[in-house]
């Protein structure tokens, strides 16, 4: 498990985000952010809590250890000097590219505040069209991950591999621009899908093609994914059908333009690929999780 293994540091980071995820949801539930059936009583709020905690500090702390490895090889050597180089890492993550990707995705975010405020905007349209949005954006999360597996084996090197997967990829490209078309009211329903796969594009360009590549759109997913449902519980009422969908849609594209400004699905390739390059001494993993490093 030591070594410059990103592979083993990408596996650790995603177990450490699903614990801390784990342990968050029960949290929100015992504070009452998320609504639950039937509500919970006072001892199963205390339960949930409790058993929210441990998820949350056993994800922080397995994790914690090994960016203070990095960090240290930055010159950060104590915690406050980690949060503050963190800080200025992540100002200069923004470039131009990102910054239009989030202009994208902020204009969502705006017009979906607009739709709930009553406002109808031109050419565009009033809050079916944003609940429809919210709606499609789900579809896209859920579509991605058939859509990663398939083009993987579009590059195999097996001409029949190729044949059945671009087969199946067409497929799937017809299958869900005919949900695009119920979803989104029409055929305006297949241009916003589109205008929702922008920030994706974008992404994919700013990384190498192979590995890098996969990280990146695997770690999209799983943020998109987190974000919006997490946030469907706590803001959104649980669906994507009702007008709790436009602030649902306005928070949620408001973070998510964040997110696309400063790069976040691209942090953990980038921290793998910093764990990779550490110098001989430095880069055991799991003489960093106890400690030892």
């Amino acid at each position: 498990m030591g070594g410059r293994s990103a592979g083993t540091f990408l596996v650790l980071l995603a177990l450490s985000a699903v614990c801390v995820l784990l342990g968050g949801l029960p949290i929100l539930a015992a504070l009452g952010a998320v609504e639950t059936e039937g509500g919970i009583e006072p001892v199963g709020r205390v339960v949930a809590f409790l058993f929210g905690a441990v998820f949350v500090g056993l994800g922080g702390a397995v994790m914690a250890r090994p960016l203070r490895v990095l960090a240290r090889a930055d010159g950060a050597e104590t915690w406050s000097a980690t949060w503050r180089l963190a800080g200025q890492r992540l100002v200069r993550r923004a470039d131009p590219r990102s910054a239009g990707a989030a202009l994208s995705v902020a204009a969502l975010a705006a017009g979906c505040w607009l739709a709930y405020a009553g406002v109808a905007l031109p050419w565009v349209g009033g809050a079916d069209t944003f609940i429809g949005l919210v709606a499609l954006e789900a579809l896209v999360i859920h579509g991605f991950p058939f859509f990663l597996i398939t083009v993987t084996f579009v590059r195999h090197t097996r001409a029949v591999a190729r044949f059945v997967s671009t087969t199946v990829l067409a497929l799937l490209a017809i299958a869900y621009s005919v949900l695009a078309v119920v979803y989104g009211g029409g055929i305006e329903g297949m241009l916003w899908l589109g205008y929702l796969l922008i920030p994706n594009v974008l992404a994919v360009l700013r990384t190498d093609a192979g590995a890098a590549t996969r990280v990146v759109a695997i770690s999209r997913w799983a943020i998109k994914f987190a974000l919006l449902f997490t946030l469907a519980g706590i803001v959104g009422g649980g669906s994507f059908d009702s007008p709790e969908t436009l602030q649902l849609g306005a928070t949620y594209f408001g973070a998510l333009a964040l997110v696309e400004l400063f790069r976040i699905t691209d942090v953990p390739s980038d921290l793998a690929a910093a764990w990779r390059a550490l110098p001989p001494g430095e880069d055991s993993l799991l003489a960093a999780v106890l400690g030892r490093s």
